[in-house]
């Protein structure tokens, strides 16, 4: 019989089951004295958890990346470890007794000695780093040692970050998300053309596992614009933190993080509560780690208590090793390649950013779970979520909708609530007046910008045709709408729009929600009609079309590759229909 491991599971389930596990977690290891075999998603043949299995001789499959979402909890299944296969229900042809554990180790002087040095070497018994018995005094073997200096290694590693003070070299971080983190550079963790007066980009990040946490920071469906209602219970809970409404937004505290190539430890403050992370991604995955620490908050006792149940359900299903006390929560995962830690560092980083607000958010028990279910679903947007959000695509800015149009469905952006009636009445005035000064004052001014924009969900992509039907419908000061595509997140995209106001059709690039104009070419864009908006990317090469004519090409400074989606200028009301993005080559002669 198969048994899934999870955070609840009893070792008297264990006792002559197969354990099926998504990690090779080390909390795993007391279950190999009663489990008949061991299959995981991720960890390979070296792993701690692999070690103890040999010892107790449970035959064990690693590595096999889809084990848990193949074989059902309680599925009867047939192990064969010798040629790393698995068979559905009872094969008794293939059964055979695992030979016991001490079997044939004593054959002769040399077999004697053999087990006398092991039994010296290899067994653990130091596995609560918790207990008072870990300690060196509590080391009896080889193996003890070496995990006593590891677990106080990694300790302090959390200590890292308390070294950049104001005497050390750093760089800050320029992004569109309210973070303020400083690099520091250890070799290999930032390009190295940077001087200590340049702002870091993402672009600049060199170090695999900054690089992966810093995709699920930024993931276009994490929303950092949101916000939460100062009910009874929040507002004591502000008080009680000295924090009074007229001060309600989050302090803004400097962050750091010490990077190389496969190197991270980040120290970040998310206003009321902070998180310490150190994680190293290299080639040997025996070495590989993430320890994750989170702690405080400005939500009630019970608030934090809520999220941090919320952390570690989310954070057990991807496999770390998850310790609570009080309102401070560590977390470990060891022993995966590089790419599966990358992964997961990636979950990690939108984990850190959908939960930052969720202790004053999160009203009971129940929504705990929900909240669980809904981050696997890659729905983030806890704090306004809403019946009306748009089906397939992320929580977006805007008020985009879905509705039938000529016995068509098309999606909308109402653009119309953005501006009021006094400044469309202004709008107006300046327009008859001035005339193409004012248009140039509005094309030109470097204000940022928060244009709407709907994201398409699982639409991450390199090159390739990106295609959508556009009707600009209304608008007051803003008469555009088109595509968004090689996305980050919301305020770092291109934008190939077609702007009826201006009759062009234009390349935007935002770079931290700043505006910038790329290339752009007058053409007739017509009202209230159906146009063909185009794409065409190949490595760093874009050419813009409309109905079929390319109008437009541009050579960004690197390759394009990100999300797609929808985008709108200002207060535009536009329809659209039939988006397309693939990776598959362009193809000049579809229209």
């Amino acid at each position: 019989t198969a048994v899934l491991a999870a955070p609840d599971l009893k070792p008297a389930a264990a006792d002559n089951a197969i354990l099926v596990a998504r990690t090779a977690a080390p909390d795993l290891a007391p279950l190999m004295g009663r489990v008949r075999g061991l299959i995981t998603d991720l960890g390979g043949a070296a792993s701690h958890l692999a070690s103890v299995a040999r010892e107790f001789n449970v035959p064990a499959i690693m590595d096999t990346r889809e084990a848990t979402a193949s074989i059902a909890n309680g599925r009867e299944i047939t192990l064969l470890a010798d040629e790393c296969k698995v068979f559905e229900g009872l094969v008794p042809e293939l059964a055979r007794k695992p030979p016991a554990r001490n079997a044939g180790d004593e054959r002769g002087p040399i077999g004697s000695h053999l087990r006398e040095l092991l039994d010296r070497i290899s067994p653990l018994n130091l596995t609560d780093p918790a207990s008072p018995e870990f300690s060196p005094s509590g080391c009896r073997t080889l193996h003890d040692l070496i995990r006593f200096a590891h677990e106080k290694a990694m300790g302090e590693m959390f200590n890292l970050s308390e070294l950049a003070d104001a005497s050390v070299v750093s760089r800050k971080m320029s992004a569109n998300i309210p973070l303020s983190i400083y690099f520091i550079d250890l070799g290999g963790g930032l390009a190295p053309e940077l001087t200590s007066c340049d702002d870091i980009l993402p672009e600049h990040i060199r170090s695999k596992p900054m690089a992966a946490l810093w995709r699920g920071l930024t993931h276009p469906g994490i929303t950092w614009s949101g916000a939460v209602d100062i009910n009874a219970r929040n507002f004591m809970a502000l008080m009680a933190g000295s924090i009074g409404p007229e001060n309600a937004a989050p302090p803004k505290v400097d962050s750091y993080a010490l990077v190389s190539a496969d190197y991270l430890n980040l120290s970040v403050k998310f206003g009321y509560h902070y998180s310490n992370l150190d994680a190293l991604c290299s080639e040997d995955a025996n070495a590989n780690t993430i320890a994750l620490q989170f702690s405080g908050g400005a939500g009630t006792g019970a608030g934090k208590a809520l999220r941090i149940e919320f952390l570690s359900q989310v954070l057990n299903r991807l496999g770390y090793e998850v310790e609570v006390r009080g309102d401070t929560l560590q977390a470990a995962l060891k022993g995966l390649d590089c790419p599966s830690m990358e992964a997961i560092l990636d979950q990690t980083g939108r984990l850190l950013g959908c939960s930052r607000l969720l202790d004053l958010a999160i009203p009971s028990q129940t929504e705990v779970q929900t909240l669980t279910e809904l981050f696997f679903k890659e729905d983030y947007d806890f704090l306004g979520r809403s019946e009306k959000r748009l089906p397939g695509f992320y929580a977006s800015v805007g008020e985009w909708s879905q509705r039938e149009l000529d016995g068509q469905a098309v999606i909308v952006q109402d653009g119309a609530g953005m501006t009021s009636t006094i400044a469309c009445t202004l709008h107006n005035a300046l327009d008859r007046v001035v005339g193409g000064r004012y248009q140039k004052f509005l094309e030109n001014r470097h204000a940022r910008h928060y244009y709407p924009v709907a994201v398409k969900r699982d639409s991450r992509r390199e090159e390739g045709p990106i295609r959508a039907d556009v009707r600009i419908a209304a608008g007051c000061v803003d008469l555009a709408a088109g595509l968004a595509f090689g996305l980050a997140n919301v305020g770092n995209c291109l934008v190939l729009a077609a702007d009826a106001g201006a009759g062009e059709l234009q390349l935007l690039e935002f770079i931290n929600n700043t505006r910038h104009f790329r290339a752009r070419t007058k053409m007739e864009i017509p009202m209230d009609r159906w146009l063909r908006i185009e794409a065409r990317v190949a490595g760093n090469k874009i050419e813009g079309a409309m109905d079929g004519q390319i109008a437009l090409e541009f050579t960004a400074e690197r390759p394009v590759e990100g999300h797609v989606g929808l985008w709108c200028k200002g207060d535009t009301t536009a329809y659209f229909r039939n988006l397309e993005a693939s990776n598959a080559p362009n193809d000049a002669s579809t229209p």
